[in-house]
């Protein structure tokens, strides 16, 4: 059920041609071409982000973290298969990729550090 209500959520912001880039699960009411969020990643634990992107479109993704941990990032697409990654040992991340055909994706944002990161993940086409 989670999962339909996504889906519905991504069809009602797709039909409405608000943007290019939405947050899957609701998150927001409105989406944006440029999407920004504040997130904490514990010690040695992964975060996820899904979202949409329309076919055809270039997207960037910004990862800015706290400085005190390596933040890994990648990109994965609707069959779980990765697409861009960046692995520099450096709390920032920076992914750029093409959607020919759209759909989810989703950002994983894993913390090798010993201790908690709070980052902030950008989201733009």
């Amino acid at each position: 059920m989670k999962n339909f209500a996504a889906k519905l959520f991504l069809i009602v912001v797709v039909a409405s041609g608000l943007s290019t880039v939405a947050w899957a699960g609701g998150t927001t009411a409105a989406a944006a071409e440029r999407m920004t969020r504040y997130f904490r990643v514990d010690a040695y634990d992964t975060n996820f982000h899904t979202f949409y992107v329309e076919p055809d479109t270039r997207t960037t993704i910004r990862i800015t973290g706290d400085g005190d941990t390596d933040l890994d990032a990648y990109v994965k697409d609707e069959e779980g298969d990765v697409i861009v990654e960046d692995l520099r040992t450096t709390t920032d991340g920076y992914l750029t990729f093409f959607s020919r055909y759209g759909g989810l994706y989703t950002v994983t944002v894993d913390n090798t550090g010993h201790v908690y990161n709070r980052y902030k993940l950008e989201i733009m086409n």
